[in-house]
């Protein structure tokens, strides 16, 4: 007997239905829109022998896991959290004997990434943090720089006055010395 052919019939992302006719070769990516949230892949063989016993694998590429998984009769597969990026969805099915189709059926889809899930968000973020941080140093240095001369203004003023202190000591001190030195003379 020969394997039976697979196809993909329908797809649905978040509850609408999307003409794949073209894409389901797996030549062509279908591109979907960011913030896609749910899909749900319809897929089916031939096989007028017995058709019921039909049982199919499948295999989601671009997600964390690249197995085949056994699904039986099963012929919808729901998935939910897709990641932005590449991604593929094949499947492959054996009729009643157990003779596998190899070759299946491949969807290739890529789900765009929202602004700032692309790459250059994350340079965009990376250079205004840069900015802010060499932002908010020039503006703590700046205000360094203030304080250091309003400081060093203020250490001349001080100067300034414990230089008039001092002379005016120096001179109180030679005028009590010349009024003493007078008394004394006056008093012998």
């Amino acid at each position: 007997t020969i394997p039976p052919p697979v196809y993909i019939e329908k797809l649905l992302v978040d509850g609408k239905d999307i003409d794949i006719g073209r894409y389901t070769r797996g030549r062509e990516v279908l591109k979907l829109e960011a913030g896609t949230q749910r899909v749900e892949f319809h897929y089916t063989a031939v096989s007028f022998i017995n058709p019921g016993r039909i049982r199919f694998k499948i295999r989601l590429d671009g997600e964390n896991d690249n197995e085949w998984k056994e699904v039986g009769g099963n012929r919808i597969f729901n998935h939910s959290g897709l990641s932005p990026g590449e991604h593929s969805f094949e499947v492959i099915g054996c009729n009643a004997d157990g003779i596998w189709n190899r070759e299946g059926a491949k969807l290739k889809f890529n789900i765009k990434p929202f602004l700032h899930q692309r790459p250059g968000a994350y340079i965009l973020a990376g250079l205004v943090i840069l900015f802010l941080v060499i932002f908010f140093y020039k503006r703590r240095v700046r205000k360094y720089k203030k304080n250091q001369e309003i400081l060093r203004l203020l250490v001349e003023e001080r100067t300034k006055d414990l230089e008039e202190a001092k002379e005016s000591a120096v001179r109180a001190n030679r005028a009590k010395s010349e009024f003493l030195s007078h008394m004394s003379h006056d008093i012998r």
